[in-house]
């Protein structure tokens, strides 16, 4: 708790499935807690819902398994992995081919090698 403190503005609303240490952080931080009971549909009450982290976490947690366990040391570097993974899985080909050898060339598709995506210099 003591590492989200000073990340976390006053008004901050920490939106949980209801479990019991999500509501000590609540109480510990201290923040506004909405608990969603899902074992009474309470997926969602008014703006407020969990299916957008449900859904994160069992997509991040399929993608892991294939690991058999990471090292805590090298956490930050599969979540980015994750998460670019993701993001490439939504671009054409070509735009994923860019990001992926650090191309940023997508974003100027004029100066953009049709072929390749690859950034064309400057005449």
């Amino acid at each position: 708790m003591t590492a989200l403190r000073p990340l976390l503005a006053h008004d901050v609303t920490l939106c949980t499935d209801g479990s019991r240490a999500m509501r000590g952080a609540a109480q510990a931080l201290p923040v506004r807690h909405v608990a969603l009971v899902t074992a009474r549909n309470g997926r969602k009450r008014g703006m407020y819902h969990v299916q957008t982290v449900n859904s994160y976490q069992g997509r991040l947690k399929g993608w892991i398994a294939r690991f058999r366990g990471v090292a805590t040391k090298y956490l930050p570097r599969y979540l980015t992995w994750h998460i670019m993974d993701e993001r490439i899985q939504r671009l054409t080909a070509a735009k994923a081919r860019a990001v992926l050898v650090g191309n940023t060339a997508e974003l100027s598709p004029d100066r953009c090698c049709p072929n390749c995506g690859a950034m064309l210099t400057a005449a």
